[in-house]
């Protein structure tokens, strides 16, 4: 999880996403880990 977090705001500060591509990314990220009981 911290590392979904991490390449989320790494994206973001490197201009490599904008912010709200990259919560929608991480949004369905967190969805597929929680499926899998993390």
């Amino acid at each position: 999880m911290s590392n979904a977090f991490f390449n989320a705001v790494h994206n973001v500060l490197s201009g490599n996403q904008s912010g709200t591509e990259a919560v929608s990314q991480l949004d369905s990220e967190l969805s597929r880990l929680k499926r899998r009981r993390w």
